[in-house]
């Protein structure tokens, strides 16, 4: 916890914002019971793996998340976020109490449970985690377990060997059994989602990643209806309206995706990426002062997001706007981080906008930006040739060279061989 949280400087792995993240921040504290118990069973009798695991609210969680959504702007709410991150501590420290009970008699049961529990500790939410519960989070854990259990077996080896070798032969099986099983299932990004759908049916997370696969696949049927089901299971939720949006507008059906987009935001009204849906719709159907709107509502919600100034910057661009559009390029790009796809794409419409305004030399620069930042753009090189033509027919000078009339004329002058070479070279 310390490596991570204080050296690394990893926090949250996911942000719990408004009332209900909290509630569901204190919920899980508070659950550290069942899900110590989960981990534990997974240990003695790993069942039902899954990538996607959700278990029911018991009646603590049910009454603080009442309590903190009654009051979520006060200091209750305050006060609970503040001291739930005891509760996992709590649970702790009485496994390790109970622990200590065999250090003078059995010194190696005291340290294989303190190391199951101890391990656990860093993924226990005494720090809000993405995920609550999760069978990778027993790798580690998993030495303590298998030690208490060498322990047990060996000590009670010589009063009953017969049945303590065919529990370990029984064991043994099990795991094996369990580890060729979850080899299948992870085997490519369906299969690992069609396996969680099958001990959860009605799982969220897993019906919408596999609606999604199927629509990265072009099988929008089956991706449509995987989102429907995930929005029947869920209380009302802005993202999966959204995605089914997506998935009709890939199918061609545009009028639903844009209620579907509305929908979202009525839902979430600062659902970010309806907005930028909407306005590349829009922009699609050529309503520019509509999609400029769109644009502009998602850019209100996350300021200078280098995605939707790239789509706002097309947006100038195709109404001929190139001033405009390099400005909000330019801010797009500032705000970019180096290694996104956003930034060569933005640094490549840059070098398109130069080019309408005729600033070759400009445009060639940020072309081998473009370059450096994702060298497999065929479109990038094609453009620098068409500049090249463009200025030699032009007579322009480019990267300090003489232009063609210029060289022939020194050539006469002076009687000295000269040769040209390509820019972009």
């Amino acid at each position: 916890m310390l490596l991570r949280f204080v050296i690394i400087g990893v926090g949250n792995r996911a942000d719990y914002l408004g009332y209900i993240w909290q509630a569901a921040a204190i919920q899980v504290r508070v659950s550290m019971p069942e899900i110590f118990g989960n981990y534990i069973s997974w240990l003695l009798i790993p069942k039902d793996l899954t990538i996607s695991h959700t278990f029911p609210a018991n009646l603590l969680e049910v009454f603080l998340s009442l309590l903190i959504r009654i009051d979520s702007s006060g200091n209750t709410t305050a006060l609970f976020e503040e001291i739930s991150f005891v509760f996992p501590l709590l649970y702790a420290s009485l496994a390790i109490f109970f622990a200590y009970i065999f250090f003078k008699r059995i010194p190696l049961l005291f340290f294989s449970i303190s190391w199951v529990v101890i391990t656990i500790l860093p993924v226990s939410n005494i720090i809000p985690q993405g995920a609550s519960l999760a069978e990778r989070f027993l790798y580690i854990p998993s030495y303590g377990y298998i030690l208490f259990l060498g322990f047990l077996i060996y000590n009670s080896f010589k009063y009953l060997p017969q049945f303590f070798v065919f529990i370990s032969i029984l064991i043994t099986s099990l795991y094996t059994y369990q580890t060729i099983n979850r080899n299948f299932d992870w085997r490519d990004e369906a299969t690992i989602w069609e396996s969680a759908l099958k001990v959860d049916p009605f799982s969220p997370l897993a019906l919408r990643a596999l609606a999604n696969g199927y629509v990265k696949r072009d099988e929008l049927d089956k991706g449509i209806e995987l989102y429907k089901r995930a929005i029947e299971v869920t209380t009302a939720n802005g993202q999966l309206n959204s995605d089914l949006g997506l998935a009709y507008e890939k199918k061609g059906d545009i009028q639903q995706a844009i209620d579907l987009q509305y929908k979202a935001l009525e839902i979430n009204s600062i659902y970010q990426p309806a907005h930028v849906i909407l306005g590349n719709i829009y922009l699609k159907q050529k309503k520019f002062d509509i999609a400029e709107e769109e644009y502009k509502k998602a850019l209100e919600i996350i300021k200078d997001d280098p995605e939707t100034l790239l789509y706002l910057g097309n947006l100038y661009f195709e109404k001929g706007e190139y001033d405009n559009a390099l400005e909000t390029y330019r801010k797009g790009f500032e705000v970019g981080s180096d290694i996104s796809s956003t930034s060569y794409q933005i640094a490549y419409q840059i070098g398109l906008s130069y080019i309408k305004q005729e600033k070759y030399k400009e445009a060639v620069e940020v072309f081998k930006k473009s370059l450096i930042l994702n060298p497999k753009q065929q479109e990038v090189l094609e453009q620098l040739r068409k500049i090249e033509e463009l200025m030699t027919a032009k007579g322009i000078t480019h990267h300090d060279r003489l232009s063609q009339p210029e060289l022939e004329k020194l050539i006469k002058k002076c009687g000295i061989w000269a040769y040209s070479s390509h820019f972009y070279e």
